[in-house]
């Protein structure tokens, strides 16, 4: 399977040989590794290699097109800023035909730049720590206030409609296919009592009051990259 995987590996622009790969992090929906390659110097170089799991993502070409947009956009004004684009962002790898992912027998794989001096935690120390992940995501937007969101391709249709996703939630409360409704009827009653609160959303865009944004809507504190030395906030990825 290593052969396998620094096989393909080697079909993207990756600076060096590829001498290693192995698992990497703790995701439940992708397929992560860390591919460690031998530049000419004797130095290594690391880089994070992805099989994209298309059965939920099912337009993986469209997904990285959203990816590459996005990251580039906020790439040149780190760099217009004299920020670390090697840190404060997502660079994605090409392949060496120049697309954002690689089809393989039917999989899709993308690869990236490691982000070297900086890890992503599973648990929050204290307050301080949310406050700075809440940094990094308010930059976040900030870099992307002047991105037009509407070239982005909706890669799950409705996967944010708050409206749809709660008929969803009656669809299976009448179904009750694991018979498990009776012993969270107070749940469940909390939700039904703010229904007209899904209706906000959609209601705010269509008459022209809350304008279309780039968001990253998956900011769980596991996504954000925090600086090995001064415990800062430095990318949302």
């Amino acid at each position: 399977m290593q052969d396998n995987l620094l096989h393909l590996i080697g079909k993207f622009r990756i600076e060096g040989e590829p001498v290693e790969v192995t698992r990497y992090g703790q995701g439940h929906i992708n397929d992560t590794y860390r591919v460690t390659t031998k530049l000419d110097d004797g130095k290594r170089k690391r880089f994070i290699f992805q099989r994209i799991n298309h059965t939920i993502f099912k337009e993986p070409v469209k997904l990285m097109d959203n990816i590459k947009g996005v990251t580039e956009h906020i790439r040149r004004k780190i760099e217009a800023a004299g920020g670390d684009t090697h840190k404060e962002c997502l660079n994605v790898i090409s392949t060496k035909e120049g697309n954002h992912n690689l089809v393989s027998e039917g999989n899709y794989f993308r690869c990236y730049d490691f982000i070297e001096g900086a890890r992503t935690y599973q648990k929050v120390d204290g307050p301080e720590d949310f406050y700075k992940s809440g940094q990094a995501l308010g930059r976040f937007q900030e870099l992307l206030s002047d991105y037009d969101g509407r070239t982005l391709h909706e890669t799950i249709v409705n996967f944010h409609n708050t409206e749809e996703r709660f008929k969803d939630f009656l669809a299976v409360v009448e179904k009750d296919p694991l018979g498990r409704a009776g012993a969270c009827r107070e749940e469940i009653e909390f939700f039904l009592a703010r229904e007209s609160d899904t209706k906000i959303i959609n209601r705010l865009i269509g008459n022209g009051e809350l304008p279309i944004r780039v968001t990253h809507n998956d900011t769980k504190y596991n996504n954000v990259m925090i600086d090995d030395v001064t415990r800062e906030a430095v990318c949302l990825v």
